[in-house]
């Protein structure tokens, strides 16, 4: 491998790694936005959760990413309900 290639693959790297850290910080901001919702929901007297807007949202992670998207929704789900028992 060349200097070039070597400067290209590392390149390549640290746009994944600021996509990366872009994805970590959504993450974040997505779980404690659902922690405020939970929190709007419940002093509303309202379940915390609707399990069809649950469901709405695997189906939107699985149809953008296909099947392994269903997985993320639902890890992404599962963050944000560990979020609102903080």
């Amino acid at each position: 491998m060349n200097h070039t290639d070597a400067s290209e693959l590392e390149e390549q790297q640290a746009v994944v790694d600021d996509l990366d850290r872009a994805i970590a910080a959504l993450v974040q901001q997505r779980s404690a936005a659902a922690r405020q919702l939970g929190k709007l929901r419940g002093a509303r007297g309202v379940p915390r959760s609707e399990l069809a807007r649950e469901n709405g949202t695997l189906l939107h992670y699985r149809t953008e990413l296909g099947p392994l998207g269903n997985r993320l929704g639902l890890l992404l789900l599962e963050m944000a309900r560990d979020a609102s028992r903080e």
